[in-house]
């Protein structure tokens, strides 16, 4: 003898307004996250940069004078900040723009010219990365971020 079974769905308006307004909060989410994670990836990238190395900059009479301290500790190649140019000019290219219906990008970098030389070097120079190890650095960070974000999102379920 079958069984039947008779389903009796109402709110089919509701359940359609509440899965538009789920799928734009997410979407909405998505866009932080990126915002957010961009952000924390361009500061741990500026994190990288050492300062010079010999120490202290002292002006006399009008010029400046850089005081180095040598014998210097072995340390693994890392972008040293001569001028603070790079490290100062890091998010001065920074766009977040929509992909596709429901996916975001953000883009960040610098202008200056040489500052692909010294992430990849050149062959006169060893590579000296700071994006990269800025991106590594932060990826946790932005996992964490990641997760808050689609938990206020999917509260709801």
């Amino acid at each position: 003898m079958p069984h039947e079974i008779t389903v009796i769905f109402r709110g089919e308006k509701e359940l359609q307004d509440a899965l538009i307004t789920s799928v734009a909060s997410a979407n909405a989410a998505t866009r932080r996250i990126v915002e957010r994670g961009s952000l924390l990836m361009l500061s741990e990238a500026k994190r990288t940069f050492r300062k010079r190395p010999g120490g202290q900059i002292t002006a006399k009479s009008g010029r400046t004078y850089y005081s180095f301290k040598p014998p210097y500790n072995a340390v693994p190649p890392q972008p040293t900040s001569r001028s603070g140019a790079l490290a100062g000019s890091l998010g001065t290219v920074y766009q977040i723009s929509p992909v596709g219906a429901d996916g975001w990008i953000a883009r960040f970098g610098t202008k200056l010219s040489y500052a692909a030389a010294v992430e990849y070097g050149t062959r006169y120079m060893a590579k000296e990365p700071y994006l990269g190890k800025g991106v590594e650095s932060a990826k946790a960070r932005v996992a964490i971020l990641a997760e808050e974000e689609w938990l206020k999102v999917t509260r709801w379920v």
